[in-house]
């Protein structure tokens, strides 16, 4: 698909030249080229479509910044900007639905005269802009709960007059789209200039997560939202749901399977590792991701930029692991946890977080994600175009080590952080994954177990995962409860999915932020020098987690639009 590149770059310069007027569900449409001009042939609707999955990227691409938002309890993300996260978030989800929008109108048009050789292309079209459109609305209604909702371009008083709808009705419509996408998919794509495109594989997976998460915000509640009541029947019928859609993603006949064949590789450059680099981004663990290509095109990548430090590609080291990530790794002899480290500057202190030593023997994972004292990378020159001699990161210590610019955690990414040449920080071509086969097995075992609790298929499944990162399988008899088992789960999902913006969702789904962050007294965040960083939730108020758990409806739209209403913890 990356082939489409540059033929999306030209279509949205030419969308740029479009009127519009600050958001209001982005009216009018931004793909609104006149059909005097457009949307006549199948080419142009190859590349009305292709200008939808390009809004995806602005809308999901900076999806990791969710776990560190306000705070994250495995990752620290410095110069974040609060207000900017929640409206952005709502202006990018409705500009890439609006043109999904435009694009469904079109598409529907030309299938009514097409003849009938090209019908089921289009319809197929259709298929895949209908998901990219339930997508978007799946992940506004978890971020703010009820939301405008509207299958069609507004004209412009609905722009200014339409209100929230209630988030049930919402939900049903993203299933429609959901359900038309399975019908009209293939499962998977002969042509390579099509992989990357979504599959009725993707479909059913992102409707087995709709219906999972509908499952757990009816069994544990959403109060921020009016009017929204638990029912512990809805939840278990829902739960059955993602089941069944679960099962079909991962019935034999689609061929999925964990890259490397779910061996951990070699500890040097584990397989885990491996599976975030180009070469493997089209493996078929990736059931969807956001397509990414470069250089020199717009369509790039900046994920260096964050994750990465100044010795490679001038990265700003804005995103950091913490000890509380690390010590969720655990031993590959015991498959148990570890002591907590110790902070401090000793590094020599059997267990100190300053002490190399410390982290031997922990989940292969942990090698592929993360940079500790005495681990090292390749510089690479900020153009991106020469590697470097490999250097040593050791925190405190630049001279001769790594430059880490003004991180303060003590502990660097690995993941994500580019060690080939060719391209420049904010030109890479790595996509970004939206949904892996992991996910699907570990949501399928949370589903699984809510209704049954474990099962040895359901170990298995577990197993297979933490294979990847040498570790031992479960203790049967210490996960032998409904509760004991979505530990294992919720260890699994907070290990594997590192930075990829998922853990702020589950922690909110399961209403687990209280919990994690000891309200109301909240916690410190420390380097590994002991050094203070910032506090995490101190003294909560009433407030303070429903807010966490609902998002603000931006206010520039809510005075745009009398009939917007506000959230209530934000009143």
């Amino acid at each position: 698909m990356k082939r489409f590149a540059k033929m999306i770059l030209c279509l949205c310069l030419l969308m740029q030249n479009v009127g519009c007027v600050d958001h209001l569900l982005d009216y009018p449409a931004t793909t609104q080229v006149s059909t005097d001009i457009f949307w006549k042939t199948m080419e142009d609707a190859e590349k009305g479509v292709n200008a939808v999955y390009s809004a995806m990227r602005t809308a999901f691409g900076l999806n990791y910044k969710l776990d560190c938002f306000p705070y994250g309890d495995l990752l620290y993300f410095q110069q974040q900007n609060e207000q900017s996260i929640t409206s952005n978030y709502w202006n990018n989800c409705y500009a890439a639905i609006n043109r999904a929008n435009n694009a469904i109108s079109h598409l529907k048009d030309m299938q009514a005269t097409a003849i009938e050789s090209d019908k089921e292309l289009l319809r197929r079209y259709e298929g895949e802009v209908r998901f990219l459109r339930a997508l978007h609305y799946a992940f506004l209604i978890d971020l703010y709960g009820d939301v405008q909702y509207l299958d069609h371009v507004p004209t412009q008083e609905e722009a200014y007059s339409i209100a929230r709808m209630p988030i049930v009705q919402v939900r049903d419509s993203i299933l429609k789209d959901y359900d038309f996408a399975i019908s009209a998919l293939p499962p998977s794509y002969t042509d390579a200039n099509d992989v990357g495109r979504v599959t009725k594989v993707a479909a059913l997976a992102f409707k087995g997560k709709l219906e999972l998460y509908w499952a757990c915000w009816k069994k544990n509640g959403r109060p921020e939202i009016k009017g929204f009541s638990q029912d512990q029947a809805e939840a278990e019928a829902y739960y059955r749901k993602a089941i069944d859609d679960f099962s079909e993603v991962m019935s034999p006949q689609y061929g999925l399977e964990l890259f490397g064949g779910g061996e951990p590789g070699e500890y040097v450059n584990p397989n885990y590792l491996q599976l975030f680099d180009v070469a493997n981004e089209k493996c078929s663990e990736v059931i969807f991701a956001i397509q990414y290509g470069g250089p020199n095109i717009g369509q790039g990548e900046e994920l260096v930029k964050y994750f990465g430090n100044r010795s490679v590609l001038n990265g700003w080291a804005n995103v950091q692991p913490t000890n509380y990530l690390v010590d969720r790794y655990q031993s590959v002899k015991t498959g148990d946890y570890v002591e907590p480290v110790v902070l401090g500057s000793n590094e020599s202190l059997p267990n100190g977080a300053a002490n190399p030593d410390t982290y031997r023997d922990r989940d292969w994972r942990m090698r592929g994600t993360i940079v500790w004292n005495g681990e090292k990378m390749r510089t690479i020159t900020v153009d991106g175009m020469t590697i470097g001699d490999s250097l040593a990161f050791w925190f405190g210590n630049k001279t001769g080590y790594i430059d880490y610019n003004d991180s303060r955690s003590g502990y660097m990414f690995r993941k994500f952080v580019r060690q080939y040449a060719g391209f420049s920080r904010s030109n890479g071509p790595q996509d970004f994954y939206l949904m892996r086969l992991p996910d699907v097995w570990l949501m399928y075992c949370e589903a699984m177990n809510e209704l049954y609790g474990p099962s040895e298929e359901l170990f298995v499944l577990v197993d297979k995962i933490r294979r990847r990162g040498n570790l031992p399988g479960l203790d049967r008899s210490k996960f032998n409860t409904k509760e004991l088992f979505f530990k294992a789960i919720e260890q699994e999902r907070a290990i594997e999915f590192v930075a990829e913006g998922l853990r702020f969702f589950d922690i909110r789904r399961w209403r687990m932020a209280e919990e994690i962050w000891n309200y109301p007294n909240g916690r410190e965040l420390r380097s590994t020098l002991n050094d203070f960083i910032q506090d995490q939730f101190k003294n909560a108020t009433d407030r303070t987690f429903p807010r966490y758990y609902i998002y603000d409806i931006p206010e520039d739209e809510r005075i745009q639009n009398p009939n917007l209403t506000q959230n209530e913890p934000w009143l």
